[in-house]
């Protein structure tokens, strides 16, 4: 993965969880460059991908905005990947390891998931 779509996956984490509710300014450009190191034709890449995915809007000479229902989006379109990744890691497990064996790992990791977000 990309520098910018690094970026975008930040901010679409930072949106699932609240802390751009809608219409809200999001950071500048020249900010998120500045904050991170990162050329600002690369933010600008990041902030089209949350367009693309309908959780940034954009207006001219005023800056990125949360769009409307962007955390409903953002949530709906972290778990889709989390059950994407899912999905190859279980496919790339059954390779070499038994179903029982999997499910266990799928346990242990969820239960270690459960841990630290508490």
């Amino acid at each position: 993965m990309g520098k910018a779509e690094d970026l975008a996956t930040r901010i679409r984490n930072e949106m699932a969880q609240g802390r751009y509710p809608s219409g809200t300014l999001l950071p500048s450009v020249r900010d998120l460059a500045l904050k991170f190191r990162i050329n600002p034709n690369t933010i600008v890449r990041a902030f089209q991908l949350l367009i693309e995915e309908g959780l940034v809007i954009a207006e001219q000479r005023r800056g990125f905005f949360a769009a409307r229902d962007n955390i409903a989006n953002a949530r709906a379109a972290l778990r889709d990947a989390a059950a994407q990744s899912l999905e190859n890691a279980v496919g790339e497990a059954n390779i070499s390891m038994s179903p029982k064996e999997i499910r266990t790992h799928v346990e242990r990791a969820l239960k270690e998931s459960m841990r630290n977000s508490a």
